[in-house]
């Protein structure tokens, strides 16, 4: 679908916040039936992909490329329509509209490069997968892409984001149809068709290669959507996935679970898959799986992520989990917060890199979770964290929320607390002993009433007693 085209010389576009974009190289990236695409950048090194029209004043395209800006820009983000009047010298010529269309240099592989390199299993989760997503980016805004080829379907393998790209022949439904015509969904049949022909899904049960035929031949006479589709694929194949899973890498059950998650599949069906494709906690707790517990995080899947916790499904690399645990406390999900603290209290241990707008609503947190009832290990860890927020952040312990409470006055709170208690435990009676000291010997610094240092040249943070180490070792 990409033709040569003779690039312009090198220059530069000014866009409507006043900032410019370079051209980075004078030959193009690609280039399609209606434009060239090049590669240009602004003075910060980001990256964009500027699509170049170069039509007549009167063509049609000059109406449609405001259509092409307005759906990438919908499905996509960003994107800005530059216009400019090139004068004709040949008289009787008419003059020239160049336009360029600036968009974000996506970055993702095609979905036809993904197929040629995919196994049939993964070849299937891969058909499977686009449909979640054409009905979620695109129907779901009444966007008819028309023609949505596999070479104009990006996957970044990065961030597993599926991009939809080339809204040059877009529409919306019903603007130019008596009724919704889903050209989209015809177009994804014929590609699973199209793979069904090369026997691409050679090593399937025949069972599932006559299940796969029907379910494109339902999308080409528009007998079923994307969604529909979608769950077909799950009753025939997924069924049985797990004799498949050798042929499955982490990236494609990646994908997988990721479609579940944002077709609102029950929690119960995506672990009995998740069961079946593989090792479960292999998925979750890679560097790229753990995105999973964020992606169901943003997609209200509290119920899901509590089961993955429960079933000990956390990732295996400390650092992970504690992004996660510190993510949970700044969107006060604290019910999960305290599922992860109480499986894996060393989450806390790494958690000492907190943002200053975060650090003290995760103080209150854990001063709110202590409880005589939490044991020994957990408690270690609340204590060692609480006071390697103290050291790094001292200040946090004199500022004012917006319930005029500060952890200094929660420390006495909790100090109150377990004096009430008949036989406090030696780390509570500990742990109250070391944090008075320190606290104790920074008022002095302090101007009596006001959260504020007396002194702007005498900073909390420099003072150093000898009577600030912890008694608790977390190593």
């Amino acid at each position: 679908m990409f033709t040569t085209a003779t690039a312009p010389l090198r220059f530069s576009l000014k866009l409507s916040n006043g900032s410019k974009i370079f051209q980075a190289q004078s030959q193009p990236i690609g280039s399609g039936a209606q434009g060239t695409v090049y590669l240009f950048h602004d003075q910060s090194g980001t990256e964009y992909a500027v699509k170049r029209l170069s039509i007549d004043v009167q063509s049609p395209t000059v109406s449609s490329s405001v259509k092409e800006k307005d759906f990438f820009k919908e499905v996509n983000g960003f994107c800005e329509r530059l216009i400019y009047l090139e004068e004709s010298e040949e008289e009787g010529e008419e003059d020239k509209c160049i336009i360029y269309l600036v968009m974000p240099l996506l970055e993702g592989t095609t979905l036809r490069s993904l197929l040629s390199e995919a196994t049939p299993a993964e070849k299937s989760i891969l058909c499977a997968c686009i449909l979640p997503e054409t009905k979620i980016q695109l129907q779901d805004k009444k966007i008819d892409h028309r023609d949505l080829t596999d070479e104009n379907i990006l996957i970044n393998k990065k961030n597993k984001k599926i991009y939809f790209i080339d809204f040059g022949l877009s529409e919306n439904f019903g603007e130019n149809f008596s009724e919704p015509y889903y050209l989209d969904t015809v177009i994804l049949g014929e590609i699973l068709e199209y793979l069904l022909k090369i026997k691409s899904f050679e090593g399937l049960e025949e069972s599932i290669i006559e299940d796969l035929k029907a379910i494109s031949d339902d999308l080409i006479k528009l007998r079923s959507s994307p969604s529909g589709a979608f769950n077909s694929l799950l009753t025939v194949f997924l069924e049985k996935i797990g004799d498949y899973k050798d042929q499955i890498r982490p990236d494609f059950s990646f994908f997988l679970i990721q479609s579940l998650i944002k077709m609102k599949k029950n929690s119960e069906k995506i672990n009995t898959i998740l069961e079946k494709l593989n090792d479960p906690q292999s998925i979750l707790t890679s560097p790229d799986g753990m995105s999973l517990f964020e992606m169901a995080r943003l997609n209200h899947r509290h119920d899901l992520i509590k089961s993955w916790i429960i079933k000990g499904w956390l990732p295996k690399n400390p650092l992970i989990l504690s992004k996660f645990l510190g993510s949970c406390l700044q969107n006060n999900l604290m019910e999960i917060a305290s599922l992860i603290i109480n499986k894996q209290p060393r989450s806390l241990n790494n958690l000492n890199r907190v943002k200053d707008d975060q650090s003290n609503n995760i103080l209150h947190y854990l001063f709110n979770h202590l409880e005589t009832k939490n044991n020994f290990e957990t408690k270690k860890h609340i204590y060692t964290f609480i006071e390697n927020i103290f050291d790094k952040y001292p200040e946090l312990f004199f500022e004012e929320n917006i319930n005029h409470l500060t952890p200094r006055l929660m420390l006495k709170s909790l100090d109150k607390r377990l004096s009430e208690v008949e036989n406090p435990e030696e780390i509570d009676k500990l742990f109250i002993k070391n944090i008075s000291k320190k606290l104790k010997a920074y008022d002095q610094y302090l101007t009596p009433g006001l959260s504020v240092f007396a002194s702007k040249n005498q900073s909390v943070k420099s003072v150093k007693r000898k009577d600030m180490s912890s008694p608790f070792s977390c190593k």
